[in-house]
C-alpha cells in the first residue's frame, strides 16, 4: 500500500502547479484529482493538459480522477446528486458526461481510474434503483477506453462493496470495481465487509468521523476502527493507493503533514 491525497484537500481553489508541488513537498507520491468546478474542471481539455504537466513535472503520480457527484443549477441555485441509481434523466445525462470527461481526463493524466459515487443517501435495495444502476453500467462499459471504473460505497444497499462485487461478477463487467470508502463505511453495519471483493476493490479513500455526519476528519480522530480497516485489507491483499480525503480550516499544508503522518501510523497498525 502506498499513500495519496485527494486534490479536495485545496478546496474550491482552482488546482494549479504550486498545489501539485505541495503535495509532492509533504511526502505524497499520487494524488486523486478532485474533479468538481471551480477546483478542478474536466469538461476543459486546456487545462487538464496543463494539469497534467504539472503532475509529471513533481513527480506526482495521478492515482484516479473523482467525477463530481453533485452539481448546482446555476439558475434556481438547486443542487442535484449524480449517481447512476437515479431516474431523473437530467441528472442522468450530466453525470453521463462528465463520466466521459472523467476518462478523457484520466487518459491524459496517465490515471488508471475513474471514481464515482454509487448511489445518493437515502436510496433503497428496491427493483427501480438496481435497474438504473446496471442500465449505467451497461452504458459504460463500452466506453472505458481502457480506463478502469471504481464505483464508490455511500452507505447505501445497492453500494456496499459486497453488493457492487456481486453484480459486476455475475454480469463480468471486467473493468468495473470499488472504490472502498472507510468514512462511508462507518454509516453501515456491514459496509466494512470485503470478503470475497479481493478482485474488485481498485482503490480506498480514508478520512474519520463520528458514525453519524461526512466530517472528513484527519483518521484516528473519529470513532472508526481502523485496527479494522487494515486488518480487513490487508486480508484482502489489497495493495494499492490509500486516498486521504481531508477537509478542514486548516492550511492545506498542515491538513497534509497530517495525513501523512496519520499513513505511517494506519501501517503500522497490527
Amino acid at each position: 500500500m502506498y499513500p495519496g491525497i485527494s486534490t479536495q484537500v485545496f478546496g474550491e481553489n482552482r488546482l494549479c502547479e504550486k498545489h501539485i508541488r505541495a503535495i509532492g513537498e509533504a511526502g505524497f507520491t499520487a494524488a486523486e484529482v478532485y474533479g468538481l468546478s471551480p477546483h478542478f474542471d474536466l469538461l476543459n481539455d486546456n487545462e487538464v493538459s496543463e494539469a497534467a504537466a504539472y503532475f509529471k513535472y513533481a513527480g506526482v503520480a495521478v492515482s484516479a480522477v473523482h467525477v463530481p457527484y453533485k452539481t448546482t443549477d446555476q439558475a434556481t441555485g438547486r443542487k442535484r446528486r449524480l449517481t447512476p441509481t437515479t431516474d431523473d434523466a437530467v441528472v442522468l445525462a450530466l453525470l453521463k458526461s462528465y463520466t466521459i470527461a472523467g476518462i478523457k481526463a484520466a487518459r491524459m493524466l496517465r490515471a488508471p481510474l475513474i471514481v464515482i459515487h454509487c448511489g445518493t443517501y437515502g436510496d433503497r435495495m428496491e427493483g427501480g434503483t438496481v435497474s438504473n444502476a446496471l442500465s449505467f453500467f451497461s452504458w459504460l462499459e463500452p466506453r472505458l477506453d481502457g480506463v478502469k471504473v471504481a464505483f464508490e460505497n455511500v452507505a447505501t444497499p445497492v453500494s456496499e462493496p459486497y453488493y457492487m462485487s456481486y453484480l459486476f461478477d455475475i454480469y463480468s463487467y471486467d473493468g468495473f470495481g470499488v472504490c472502498f470508502d472507510a468514512a462511508h463505511a462507518n454509516f453501515s453495519p456491514i459496509g466494512m465487509e470485503l470478503k470475497g471483493c479481493e478482485s474488485r476493490i481498485f482503490h480506498v479513500h480514508v478520512s474519520d468521523n463520528d458514525g453519524k455526519k461526512d466530517l472528513h476528519k484527519i483518521p484516528m480522530d473519529g470513532s472508526i476502527d481502523w485496527r479494522k480497516v487494515m486488518k480487513t485489507l490487508r486480508e484482502i491483499g489489497y495493495d494499492g493507493c490509500i486516498n486521504f480525503e481531508p477537509r478542514g480550516v486548516e492550511p492545506p499544508e498542515v491538513l497534509m503533514k497530517k495525513c501523512r503522518t496519520a499513513y505511517d501510523r494506519l501501517i503500522a497498525l497490527d
